[in-house]
């Protein structure tokens, strides 16, 4: 324990701890398929281990050892055949299932299990844990916000993971207008529901980008319908890291395109 907490618990015991360099990135916990509350359980008690309960003053007493949590990227609640993904601090309502295995796919993760169907616990490890998942949901997917004056710590959404995957893997991978003999395959279309995090789906694309040596040259380039959409896209666009330009008519895009370098 730190200095000046000796109130807290010397030790707790996670049911698993996942290490990189010996440094815990992942802890999980996983309870019985037969208990009834089996999944909420498993967020109450990662919540405790935390020490969160007390911070949040829902318990008096100090009971658990905050520090194994300094360096955790996320949190997994599992049973089998249900299994969740939380941050730091994450109620229960935040503690979101993870529904891919992009950049593979399920009938392959499958054959290795050697099961017909993959369970949702399956699914996650797939899909989120395998070495070069979990580096990159730790390299491009994860942020910090403040929301409503509170700093938290986002993870992506499977559904943002898989739609900046496969965006890459047509980047880099897709037939130009001229190997095709018709269309360009490089580029595609991403539909997102609303209030599912499109304009942070762009915010990890560009991550992404930077990050690979083929296409960290490249523009980007965002054009918006509305301008309540465009500063609400530019807001959460510095979120990548570089200053936002905006364009107000064509004669100023043509400007910036014009510059050399890559650019937002």
């Amino acid at each position: 324990c730190p200095p000046g907490h000796d109130a807290w618990k010397g030790h707790v015991i996670p049911d698993l701890v996942l290490f990189v360099n010996g440094i815990p990135l992942v802890v999980v916990e996983c309870k019985s398929r037969t208990v009834p509350e089996g999944i909420s359980d498993a967020v109450n008690q990662l919540r405790r281990y935390h020490d969160q309960r007390h911070l949040e003053g829902e318990v008096a007493e100090h009971e658990g050892a905050p520090a194994l949590f300094a360096t955790s990227q996320f949190l997994v609640a599992s049973n089998f055949d249900e299994a969740r993904v939380g941050t730091i601090g994450a109620g229960f309502a935040h503690y979101l299932s993870w529904k891919t295995v992009a950049p593979l796919r399920e009938a392959e993760v499958a054959i290795d299990l050697s099961v017909a169907d993959l369970s949702a616990q399956q699914r996650l490890i797939a899909g989120m844990l395998t070495q070069a998942n979990l580096l990159g949901i730790v390299r491009h997917y994860t942020l910090f916000m403040n929301i409503g004056g509170q700093e938290i710590k986002l993870v992506c959404r499977y559904q943002q993971f898989r739609g900046v995957t496969r965006a890459v893997e047509r980047l880099k991978s897709g037939k130009t207008r001229r190997e095709d003999g018709e269309s360009d395959r490089r580029g595609g279309i991403v539909w997102h529901t609303q209030g599912s995090g499109k304009s942070l789906s762009m915010v990890f694309l560009v991550r992404k980008l930077r990050t690979d040596a083929a296409l960290r040259r490249f523009k980007v380039v965002v054009i918006t319908d509305r301008k309540d959409l465009q500063a609400q896209l530019s807001a959460t666009a510095e979120l990548t890291g570089e200053s936002v330009e905006k364009a107000g008519n064509t004669a100023q895009l043509k400007k910036l395109l014009a510059r050399d370098g890559p650019g937002l």
